[in-house]
């Protein structure tokens, strides 16, 4: 995968997480908040993308483990952070190092969601066979 198609993952994996909050609505602020009539509108249209939620799986595991990395995709991806410079020069190191902690942790990211669909493919193929020999 080029820098460029992984680029491309994480901007769609960042409008993936944006649209989970349509399957299930954050709880009303106050009282008041409930009170108010409910807007009616189109209901969303949500991608659901098993590789997608494998991409969000490993990043949320690699961000628990302190990858090196984890802080610059979040600042650059979640964060949207425009000034990548200052960002850099607060995290004590050069703008391109910067680029390349964020593409190395994707990077990681993605190779561990690879990981997940292959360990899913496998424990599903193990349960086919298992299904197979019991009914013989």
């Amino acid at each position: 995968m080029t820098n460029h198609q992984l680029h491309l993952l994480c901007e769609n994996w960042v409008k993936w997480c944006q649209t989970r909050k349509f399957f299930a609505p954050g709880p009303t602020k106050n009282v008041l908040a409930k009170m108010q009539p409910a807007k009616v509108r189109e209901p969303p249209n949500a991608r659901l993308s098993a590789d997608l939620s494998r991409f969000n799986s490993a990043i949320g595991t690699l961000i628990e483990l302190g990858t090196p990395g984890a802080e610059c995709f979040v600042k650059f991806y979640c964060d949207r952070v425009k000034n990548i410079k200052s960002q850099a020069a607060k995290l004590g190191i050069h703008r391109d190092t910067f680029y390349d902690r964020k593409t190395r942790f994707a990077r990681k990211a993605w190779l561990l969601a690879l990981t997940l669909e292959h360990a899913q493919n496998k424990q599903a193929q193990n349960k086919q066979a298992n299904l197979t020999d019991f009914e013989d």
